[in-house]
């Protein structure tokens, strides 16, 4: 449920991006169309934490690079120190309450929206990342959960997940296709039940 759905094979790891995944939970959790601000602030939230995971996936592909040289730990490009270090600010605990502290306290309901979205990014990842997760304490504390579920790993329940977390997708279109009935609206939510399957069989059919 988080940025990457990681299939291993020997000594190959893939990856397929399930961020969609936070944006349906974000979007229905939080956003509502009588407050019409409150999408674009859910989706923002949601999204910001793999933001710079993205950004550097885009430059090392663009280099040349592949999966094999991006992924496998402990060696893969993932694992740099520099990696690390944005994609652990980017999922900071300390960060987003800070956030969340001054949007209650300035009643900015927009940042207020955003934070929350983020943080239950967070809560979505920590339950569900063994070494692959993040230091979500940064920059008080450099230290990892290490959570005996995989969101990928099958042997550690990663088979089980995977069902779990496409449960979770359905239900939250759904209930976003009840709460937003625009003709744009549900085109943006048929695009992200796209991309939920999309991603993986891209890698599929381009690894196997």
């Amino acid at each position: 449920m988080c940025e990457s759905y990681a299939l291993k094979t020997g000594e190959r790891q893939e990856s397929a991006i399930h961020t969609p995944t936070h944006l349906l939970i974000g979007t229905a959790v939080l956003a509502r169309p009588d407050r019409k601000w409150s999408l674009g602030a859910a989706i923002a939230g949601s999204l910001l934490p793999d933001v710079p995971m993205f950004v550097m996936l885009a430059s090392a592909k663009l280099s040349g690079l592949g999966d094999g040289d991006i992924w496998p730990m402990p060696d893969g490009l993932y694992w740099d120190a520099t990696w690390q270090a944005w994609t652990n600010a980017s999922h900071a605990l300390p960060i987003y309450l800070s956030v969340l502290a001054i949007a209650y306290a300035a009643r900015l309901d927009g940042l207020r929206i955003f934070a929350w979205a983020a943080l239950l990014h967070i809560a979505f990842d920590l339950p569900v990342h063994r070494e692959d997760g993040h230091a979500h304490f940064w920059p008080l504390s450099d230290w990892k959960f290490i959570s005996p579920v995989s969101y990928w790993d099958p042997h550690h329940y990663g088979l089980i997940m995977l069902p779990v977390e496409a449960i979770i997708v359905i239900g939250t279109l759904v209930v976003l296709w009840r709460r937003y009935r625009s003709r744009r609206s549900r085109l943006v939510l048929g695009g992200a039940a796209a991309s939920f399957a999309a991603a993986p069989l891209y890698f599929i059919l381009t690894h196997h």
